[in-house]
């Protein structure tokens, strides 16, 4: 997997005309069948960088195919710097040093098996993060 990681500061006063063409090119932005996923992120702190998008892709090769589209080009190279101060971009190559994710979606019900009785004995029971919820250490007990 292969991710780009555009660090954007918006302009000076700047940051309501950003997220307006930011809507605008949305639409543009997902449909290519090469992107697997687009996600933006506001910096929480009054820090640079100001948000940060990230395309994720499955391979190099679909990256270069997504990013030499006209219109990605476009919108990246020709309106992207009109409507921001400051990118940065960096290109990432997922890694297998650290397999939280993958070990939680699996190790939660086999840690849990009440979660998976009460489903099936109610058909579909109550939802995971509800039960999970409720019986967080330290959570208030009713």
């Amino acid at each position: 997997m292969i991710k780009y990681v555009y660090e954007i500061d918006y302009p000076p006063r700047g940051k309501d005309t950003y997220l307006e063409w930011v809507r605008s090119i949305a639409d543009a932005l997902q449909a290519p069948a090469e992107l697997r996923r687009l996600a933006s992120y506001d910096n929480v702190y009054p820090a640079t960088p100001h948000r940060v998008v990230e395309f994720t892709f499955d391979s190099p090769q679909d990256a270069a195919r997504y990013f030499d589209r006209k219109e990605i080009r476009l919108i990246l190279q020709a309106e992207l710097p009109t409507h921001s101060a400051n990118i940065r971009i960096k290109v990432l190559a997922l890694r297998d040093d650290y397999i939280k994710a993958a070990v939680a979606a699996t190790a939660g019900h086999q840690a849990r098996p009440e979660l998976v009785q009460r489903r099936s004995e109610s058909g579909a029971g109550p939802r995971h993060s509800q039960v999970a919820r409720s019986q967080r250490p330290g959570s208030a007990r009713k």
